[in-house]
């Protein structure tokens, strides 16, 4: 008799680590309030390291998000901010190719632009998986929950404007007001959130640059303070009004010492809204406040002189000048326009860097314009009066009349599409046109020694006759062609 022997099989289990919540505020919302567009932040550390082609999987819970979360097919995701990372969204969740990150080392992700849920209240747990391709290396199906506040209300008013007397130029120094008018009683110790467009920096303002101004009677109570907000994109915090704003009274404040954008531009909308201290929950929101005109900057000691002064600007004459201008913002690309009949030849003589030591700055003349590339993104330096300088031959029109002929643009981009600065009136280039001088009836010219070597000194006799009875000229032109180097020494002999 048999007895049959049961077989163990011994296999080796492999289980997944754990993604923990870091902090007290690991999931922090930009707004609590239902179907309001908010950021989500999400800090955390991991048992085991994320490799280098690691993604990080952020499912929102399901039957309260809606599928998509709202956001376009372009995700915008942070980790953290301001490195964007790739992200793709599938149903409600946004898989982030987080790259490489270290195990127990806390990180955050930032996921920009989701729509809260209609319900008011708690959601679900957030769930936070890593993988390397399809292996989950860790994971959490209890990351956490947050809390859904009913729908904020609107402003009656809010607008933002550049404060009369102050800069609207590109990467100036400016000072903005901040208008609202709130459509009910709020209580004193609100937040009260600017949040810029994103072209925007804050990184420099500091407390002090935010006050009151006084309106009609009315001014805000308290020592203002402003605080930029580290946790979400630039949004910039008003804090200490120290009491109830009454509704509808036009509130003002002013934001002092802020950088314009460094383009020519309309901006994006600006939003504004109140917020509960020490929490999210918007009280009153604005989310479609107008943009600011920000005009092409100014560039500095703008001037065309003749590069050879004796020779006068005749019409219909070649004439060599040189171009000097000092721009104010960063640029990679300049057009100057000109009223001139043809510019034959250009150069960058100075105030722009090779790209690289093998590449030249190129400046191509096309018909009466300059266009100039390939260099070094320019940088302005209060510390340096190192200028810009242009040497161009053109072709002077054939009309007598006083032009400003040099109109200078700077670009950010190579398609001369982004203006950064602007010069088109500088009376320091202006030119009169003189009528072309009566030419001498015959003339001869003798060169002594003749010769072909090069750099020889060599001597031209020059004999004619005016042209004109019985007047004698004041005043006689004789050009050199501008392969000739040196400067002459002249002798007349009537």
């Amino acid at each position: 008799m048999f007895m049959l022997l049961p077989i163990l099989l011994f296999l080796p289990c492999v289980f997944s680590g754990r993604i923990l919540p870091y902090s007290a505020n690991f999931i922090t919302i930009s707004t609590t309030n239902a179907n309001d567009v908010a950021e989500y932040n999400f800090t955390m550390l991991t048992d085991n390291p994320i490799p280098p082609s690691g993604t990080l999987d952020i499912e929102f819970p399901t039957g309260q998000f809606m599928t998509g979360l709202g956001l376009p097919n372009a995700v915008l995701v942070y980790a953290p901010y301001p490195n964007l990372i790739t992200a793709t969204i599938n149903d409600r969740t946004v898989t982030c190719n987080i790259g490489a990150q270290a195990a127990g080392t806390p990180f955050t992700v930032t996921v920009e632009d989701v729509i809260n849920p209609l319900k008011v209240g708690g959601t679900g747990n957030f769930q936070l998986t890593s993988k390397i391709n399809s292996y989950v290396i860790d994971e959490s199906y209890v990351f956490g929950v947050v809390g859904i506040s009913s729908s904020a209300d609107e402003f009656i008013s809010a607008t933002i404007a550049i404060e009369s007397g102050q800069s609207a130029y590109a990467g100036q120094i400016t000072n903005y007001i901040v208008s609202f008018e709130t459509s009910d009683n709020i209580q004193a110790n609100v937040i009260i959130r600017v949040i810029f467009p994103v072209i925007y920096n804050l990184n420099y303002v500091i407390y002090d640059q935010c006050a009151a101004i006084s309106n009609n009677g009315y001014q805000l109570s308290g020592s203002l303070t402003c605080q930029v907000n580290q946790n979400f994109q630039n949004m910039l915090d008003v804090l200490g009004n120290a009491a109830i704003i009454p509704k509808g009274q036009l509130v003002q404040i002013r934001i002092s010492e802020i950088y314009n954008p460094s383009v020519a531009m309309t901006t994006d909308l600006f939003t504004f809204r109140l917020l509960d201290k020490g929490s999210n929950n918007t009280l009153q929101i604005a989310d479609s406040v107008p943009g600011l005109v920000i005009q092409a900057g100014v560039m500095a000691g703008v001037s065309l002189t003749g590069y050879y002064p004796d020779y006068l600007p005749f019409v219909s004459y070649t004439r060599s000048y040189q171009l000097a201008f000092k721009p104010t913002n960063p640029f990679n690309a300049i057009r100057i326009s000109t009223s001139f009949s043809l510019i034959t030849s250009c150069n960058v003589d100075k105030g722009l860097l090779d790209l690289t030591l093998t590449s030249n700055v190129n400046c191509v003349p096309q018909s009466n314009i300059m266009l100039i590339t390939n260099f070094q993104q320019y940088v302005y330096s209060d510390f340096s009066d190192d200028y810009i300088e242009v040497m161009f031959q053109a072709v002077l029109p054939s009309t007598v009349f006083t032009t400003n002929p040099i109109q200078t643009y700077t670009y950010l981009d190579l398609a001369y599409l982004t203006m950064v600065d602007a010069d088109i009136a500088s009376v320091s280039t202006t030119v009169t046109l003189l009528a072309a001088p009566t030419i001498a009836a015959s003339a001869t010219i003798a060169l002594s020694p003749v010769t072909t070597n090069p750099n020889a000194a060599v001597v031209f006799v020059v004999t004619f006759q005016t042209g004109i009875s019985n007047l004698a000229p004041n005043m006689v032109n004789i050009e050199i062609p501008s392969n000739y180097i040196g400067t002459p020494i002249c002798q007349c002999n009537k």
